[in-house]
């Protein structure tokens, strides 16, 4: 799909920190997906995932050649939410969600209340999310060293015990 923007592509924020197409797909870069819709505003900003001890780095840093979705924003969170909700309404039982620790733990919280709140106020019974976190040289960061300054796993557990889930 075209850009909302009359004339085609964004002209404030690109990939690559280039107006021109790439080298490798030949499109011009983009950050629209008008269909969803999330544009330009709704994505981190580019930043090289250089560091996998840096929580910063590790939430909003760009997976390889990838952009990062802005999991902070309330309407990024609200549509992700509404696709929960419609894979369960089609009898799904349950989300895998890949790569979840370049996602913020306040974020997966929010999107978890959103689809509670989507259902009507409950989960149902069967209903299981698979947060894929692969540990390598951030283990003691993520989930091994309760003294890092950042255990990933004990704020999203203590987040979503705080937002009522059992």
């Amino acid at each position: 799909k075209e850009s909302s923007l009359e004339g085609g592509q964004s002209p404030s924020y690109t990939q690559s920190y280039v107006y021109e197409p790439s080298n490798v797909t030949g499109l011009p870069p983009s950050q629209e997906f008008p269909a969803v819709p999330y544009g330009p505003t709704d994505f981190h900003c580019e930043r090289v995932l250089n560091s996998w001890t840096d929580p910063l780095d590790l939430n909003a840093g760009w997976l390889e050649g990838l952009v990062d979705l802005n999991t902070e924003k309330d309407n990024v969170q609200e549509r992700i939410a509404a696709y929960l909700t419609d894979l369960l309404g089609m009898g799904f039982s349950g989300v895998r969600i890949d790569a979840a620790k370049h996602m913020a733990p306040d974020d997966l919280v929010g999107i978890f209340t959103k689809l509670r709140r989507n259902m009507g106020g409950s989960l149902p019974d069967d209903f299981v999310a698979w947060l894929e976190v692969l540990l390598g040289g951030e283990k003691d960061l993520l989930m091994c060293d309760p003294d890092s300054g950042y255990n990933y796993g004990s704020y999203l557990e203590d987040g979503l015990a705080a937002a009522g889930f059992d």
